[in-house]
């Protein structure tokens, strides 16, 4: 429902991002009326998508931007590539959050214990 050529300036992607549930709602209406079928088979259907790029599409490109805002702050501390890290590497990586944030994101595959 919103131009694929069109590309925006925005990279929406990140770990911790808040959504608003009516909007998530209105972008599965709106899905399911373009293409005439539930909205979970017309994404699911799709090799490559990005949730985080669809509702940010969504935001900006239909909705203007009305009641959402773009803000830089990583309220998540990321080690999303590389090795995994040892005990001592993971604690200095918490130790480094800056004041802000408020999680902190590994990726799966890197192999890191966090337990």
């Amino acid at each position: 429902g919103i131009d694929p050529a069109k590309r925006s300036a925005d990279d929406y992607i990140s770990t911790l991002i808040a959504w608003r549930r009516e909007t998530v709602n209105a972008i599965c209406e709106r899905i399911e009326k373009a293409h005439g079928r539930d909205w979970v088979s017309v994404v699911g259907s799709a090799r490559k998508f990005s949730e985080c790029m669809i509702y940010g599409r969504y935001v900006d490109d239909v909705l203007a931007g009305a009641g959402h805002f773009h803000d830089s702050v990583a309220f998540c501390r990321v080690h999303w590539n590389g090795k995994a890290l040892s005990d001592e590497e993971f604690r200095r990586f918490v130790d480094a959050m800056a004041p802000e944030q408020v999680a902190i994101g590994m990726q799966s595959f890197i192999g890191t214990d966090v337990a």
